[in-house]
């Protein structure tokens, strides 16, 4: 009883629960970075690779190369500019160094982590009062365990050329997003060079992500106009954000590529798009509600909110319209995909970033509505016994339904344990090597291929002529290349 005591007098049980939440948080983040120990490179990293070497090599200037790249790129594949700057530099510094690419997908996560991380730390400043909030520490455990947890992170966090295309991006969106909102509250020169920068390089990615950076940021530009009026100076940010993305929508590469498998009119494949977006959207909502506890962390948040005796500061906007405003804005950022793609199906890395983008919007709104909810009621439950075990109740109940070895935080570091991740990578290593040191210049490669839910194969197969055998082996100088896998 004494030691009791003496802990709740040199730490208050608001720390003990803070610390024991950002220990659990720790601890569900550290296998994301442990994998990436395991990564080797895959497809186009060795495709884009070469073309870097080669056109270093035919130029005689790294950034003249670059420019070229870049350009060429825009003008016949796609308008992801900024991307692929990013990509060609990173691959000319790198030349395909395993370790150095490592280095950059540790970095990569760190910032994609940061970046929702910031985000929920700007969004709890807008709520609740005080610099400490377990509130916020939750809010981002439940984006993790929901928005991270039934799509495989492979193609995002541990694939270099789709982090470069697809999750810096996303960073520097929530990132832009969030400095964007600190320029209007303080108007400082900072903010808005830095939220310019991120949200110019934002739209510059993937059309997915400047779909949602454009919305952020008007969205923004929105709530200033109907709390303070038009200020012209602020806005140019926001447009300057939308000119680097019709820069990108418009690029004739775009139009060049959608073309080889269009063959309907333009309206019929806007209006196709429109539907499939829908479609697409309500598939990934309801793999969220059936396949992860978001509705069990949502009713959480809610009755934490509820106990909670922090101070909230006063919300004067309907929840409804923040619940409209998320439901526009993930069906823009689906839009552009559902209507690139032509069909109501999407590759992982874009059901990535849709489930953390729902993920993000729907524990957002519920917080607001839980707190706006608790205002407008003045609603103050007093925390008894019972109701601390309520949570782990809800949740519990909800594992019971959706079991646990199905998730990806729980297959992460399965993979880790049981040594998966280390048989897959001595695996593709070891079919990296025979190519390297064959004499021949026709490869066949016969071995077993350890499959994981988590790491992103080399993707050869079979065939010689598919892309991915003709990059590879264009990169170790060999004429063709083919893989065999045998079964255990």
């Amino acid at each position: 009883m004494k030691k009791r005591v003496v802990l709740k007098r040199y730490l208050p049980p608001k720390y003990i629960r803070e610390i024991g939440m950002g220990i659990l948080l720790a601890m569900l983040l550290l296998p994301y970075f442990m994998t990436i120990l395991y990564v080797v490179p895959s497809a186009d990293d060795f495709a884009n690779g070469l073309n870097v070497l080669r056109s270093i090599q035919a130029e005689g200037n790294r950034y003249s190369a670059i420019h070229k790249i870049t350009i060429d790129s825009y003008m016949g594949w796609q308008g992801t500019w900024s991307s692929i700057y990013l990509l060609s530099f990173l691959l000319s510094v790198t030349q395909v160094n395993f370790g150095a690419i490592r280095l950059i997908l540790l970095l990569n996560a760190l910032l994609f982590f940061f970046s929702l991380w910031y985000a929920i730390r700007e969004l709890c400043g807008a709520f609740v009062d005080g610099k400490r909030s377990g509130i916020r520490t939750l809010m981002l455990a439940g984006v993790i365990l929901t928005g991270l947890s039934i799509t495989t992170p492979k193609e995002n966090l541990y694939w270099l050329t789709g982090a470069c295309v697809y999750t810096i991006p996303f960073s520097f969106a929530l990132l832009g997003a969030c400095h964007y909102a600190r320029y209007f509250q303080r108007s400082t020169k900072r903010d808005a060079v830095i939220c310019t920068i991120l949200g110019v390089f934002a739209a510059g990615g993937v059309l997915q992500v400047a779909a949602i950076v454009n919305f952020l940021y008007l969205l923004i530009v929105c709530l200033d106009l109907k709390t303070r009026g038009m200020r012209i100076k602020r806005i140019i940010p926001f447009f300057a954000v939308l000119i680097s993305a019709l820069v990108n929508t418009l690029a004739p590469g775009n139009y060049e590529r959608h073309q080889a498998f269009a063959t309907e009119s333009i309206l019929i494949q806007l209006f196709n798009a429109f539907v499939n977006t829908g479609k697409i959207l309500f598939e990934r909502i309801s793999a969220l509600m059936a396949e992860s506890y978001l509705a069990g962390i949502l009713i959480c948040l809610v009755l934490v909110i509820f106990c909670s005796k922090k101070t909230f500061r006063h919300l004067s906007i309907n929840p409804c319209w923040c619940w409209a405003a998320a439901m526009i804005g993930t069906y823009l950022s689906g839009f552009p995909v559902a209507l690139g793609f032509n069909r109501a199906t999407i590759t992982i890395r874009v059901a990535f970033l849709l489930d953390v983008t729902i993920a993000l919007f729907v524990v957002s709104c519920t917080a607001y509505t839980a707190i706006w909810i608790r205002q407008k009621w003045h609603t103050n439950i007093r925390i008894s016994p019972s109701i601390c075990f309520v949570p782990a109740l809800i949740l519990s109940m909800n594992m019971v339904f959706v079991p646990m070895n199905s998730m990806i935080f729980y297959i992460m570091p399965s993979e880790l344990l049981d040594g998966t991740m280390l048989r897959n990578r001595q695996d593709q290593l070891g079919i990296i090597e025979q190519i390297a040191t064959s004499e021949s210049s026709d490869v066949i490669i016969m071995q077993p291929l350890t499959q994981s839910v988590i790491l992103k194969n080399i993707g050869l197969t079979s065939d010689e002529t598919h892309w991915v055998n003709i990059a590879v082996a264009d990169f170790f100088g060999k004429k063709t290349v083919r893989f065999i896998e045998q079964r255990e």
